[in-house]
């Protein structure tokens, strides 16, 4: 049996009324390589001087999607994308050893997947499987996906 390396996987993305909400869902749910139509959530947060929010959460746990939908990833990945992601491994990765990844929203509707810093994304949070819990062994983890 293959050593897990994550537990779970939250991917998330926000977009405004005023963005093109139908393309961003749609092509929200193609990052996924399997149908995720029944688990994806929709919620829309409504604000009286805001205008509306549309948010698409989809949360992975079961093994196979969690490694079907990471090899779907890395491979729409270039090798900058990737060499960048384990450079920068450390800022990435939070005290309860959950890994961040943010796409750029815009570039996200072109079919690309480029890596920001900026709110305005494709939110992934992986919570790495580490044993013993520390930093080294999950950097490690991160080095084997990406690296």
């Amino acid at each position: 049996m293959a050593k897990k390396l994550i537990h779970n996987i939250h991917v998330s993305l926000f977009a405004k009324e005023e963005e093109p909400v139908d393309l961003y869902r749609k092509k929200f749910i193609l990052l996924f390589p399997f149908d995720v139509e029944k688990s994806l959530q929709e919620k829309k947060a409504e604000s009286e001087n805001e205008p509306t929010i549309n948010q698409f959460t989809v949360i992975l746990e079961k093994q196979k999607m969690i490694k079907d939908f990471l090899s779907n990833l890395i491979g729409k990945l270039s090798e900058e994308q990737k060499n960048l992601i384990v450079a920068q491994a450390e800022t990435r990765l939070n005290d309860e050893m959950q890994f961040f990844l943010r796409f750029d929203k815009v570039k996200f509707l072109s079919d690309e997947l480029w890596l920001v810093d900026h709110g305005e994304c494709v939110h992934i949070r992986m919570t790495l499987a580490c044993y013993p819990h520390s930093r080294e062994n999950a950097l490690k983890i991160v080095e084997e996906l990406f690296g």
